[in-house]
């Protein structure tokens, strides 16, 4: 499920900042957040990001949200 949401994003224009490229995102770093468990995936996503010849400046911009939204994820209510 985690990958194949990784899968999806990248599948579209993830570079767009359009709303539902956004949600794409989102929806990755939420299931990464729900099932991730065992594997880095954010490391599995800067090698994928990397491996698909995106800029550095999106896979820092990207790197940088996905750690906000996963600490996010982790915060007690």
């Amino acid at each position: 499920m985690i990958i194949n949401s990784l899968k999806v994003w990248l599948s579209n224009n993830p570079t767009s900042h359009h709303p539902s490229d956004e949600k794409r995102f989102y929806t990755f770093v939420k299931c990464v957040g729900r099932y991730g468990r065992g594997k880095n995936y954010r490391k599995i996503m800067i090698k994928t990001l990397a491996e698909k010849g995106f800029e550095t400046d999106f896979i820092i911009q990207r790197t940088e949200l996905f750690d906000i939204l996963t600490d996010f994820n982790k915060t007690e209510i």
